[in-house]
């Protein structure tokens, strides 16, 4: 999940050019990527913290009141900014 459509679009390819196996599936941002959540299991979930609408941070601390068999087994935060402490 992320807001910027140029970072989705590197971390698919980059994805898929390791594995073309893997199937990855993108989200325009926080709300997107819930929507996707609660009706299927990730393995692993790789979300921007700070996005417009719905952030990454907002994303992961509902993951607990997902069902335990669509909670991912992994998560991956990314983020731009410098300062990870103000985020």
């Amino acid at each position: 999940a992320d807001d910027n459509a140029e970072i989705r679009d590197l971390l698919k390819h980059l994805i898929q050019d390791y594995d073309p196996t893997i199937k990855v599936i993108t989200a325009q941002d926080g709300s997107d990527a819930w929507l996707k959540l609660e009706k299927q299991k990730f393995h692993v979930f790789i979300t921007d913290l700070r996005m417009h609408k719905t952030d990454g941070k907002k994303v992961i601390e509902a993951i607990p009141s997902l069902k335990p068999q669509l909670r991912p087994e992994f998560i991956l935060i990314i983020s731009g900014h410098i300062n990870v402490s103000s985020t």
